[in-house]
């Protein structure tokens, strides 16, 4: 994989939140550590090789350009030219609809995807110590058409269906609250081919949580890397604190 040609999807302007400091904003644009959070996973990103990245945002177009402005890029049409973790990168907008489901926002940047042989996918909202480039070489080596993060935390979020000493995804579990099992974490790794497949449904409402993992799963053509290391989303005014944290444990950007 040619990491500096292969474009990474950032799912943007999901469900607002409302507290202090961000009042009724998408969850990517609340300050962390003085910087909207979205820039901070892009930071990552960009310390791992990556150079091409493509915001699908639902709502709040205008904020997340204005954000990457205000963050001394150059514009130039949809895409803006900025200094990402100290690397120069290039990050293309685009306004996929506030109501679009994940999976349909992927197919309408398809045409940002197409020309590179794998894509990755992941999250404003959410941010790891996890080395992406890592889960990407572990993606080109096993050769299926996707991967996903296995972190561990105590969670409501679904369970990977996961075989002792296996990581072939064999299926979900439902949402109970489970310690310290293995949950989707984000961090996708696709190649592109799955965009022409019949895994990928973008029929109204579809999901890539669910409508298309389920049936890459199901079709033996998803791969999870587990993660033991930290692994922070946000829901709640509470995990502002520790969204801080990591990102000062990375060193003030």
């Amino acid at each position: 994989m040619n990491r500096a040609e292969t474009p990474i999807v950032l799912l943007c302007g999901g469900r607002a939140v409302s507290f202090v400091g961000a009042e009724h904003v998408p969850k990517g644009l609340v300050p962390i550590h003085g910087r909207p959070l979205f820039l901070h996973v892009l930071d990552r990103f960009a310390e791992a090789g990556f150079r091409r990245f493509v915001l699908a945002t639902g709502g709040g177009y205008s904020a997340f350009a204005d954000a990457l402005g205000a963050e001394g890029g150059s514009p130039n049409g949809d895409t803006t030219s900025l200094r990402l973790g100290g690397h120069p990168c290039e990050v293309t907008s685009l306004a996929t609809g506030a109501d679009t489901s994940t999976a349909a926002r992927i197919a309408k940047v398809r045409d940002h995807l197409v020309s590179a042989e794998h894509f990755g996918v992941h999250y404003s909202d959410v941010l790891s110590n996890v080395d992406v480039g890592a889960v990407a070489d572990a993606h080109v080596a096993h050769g299926r058409l996707a991967t996903l993060l296995g972190a561990r935390i105590p969670t409501r979020f679904r369970v990977l269906g996961l075989r002792p000493n296996e990581t072939r995804v064999r299926g979900f579990a439902a949402r109970p609250v489970i310690m310290n099992d293995r949950i989707v974490g984000g961090y996708y790794f696709f190649r592109s081919a799955v965009l022409s497949s019949p895994h990928f449904d973008v029929a109204p409402g579809a999901t890539l949580e669910e409508a298309v993992l389920d049936r890459l799963a199901a079709a033996g053509e998803l791969e999870a890397y587990p993660f033991d290391g930290t692994w922070q989303y946000l829901d709640a005014e509470r995990h502002v604190a520790d969204l801080e944290r990591l990102v000062e444990s990375w060193g003030a950007r």
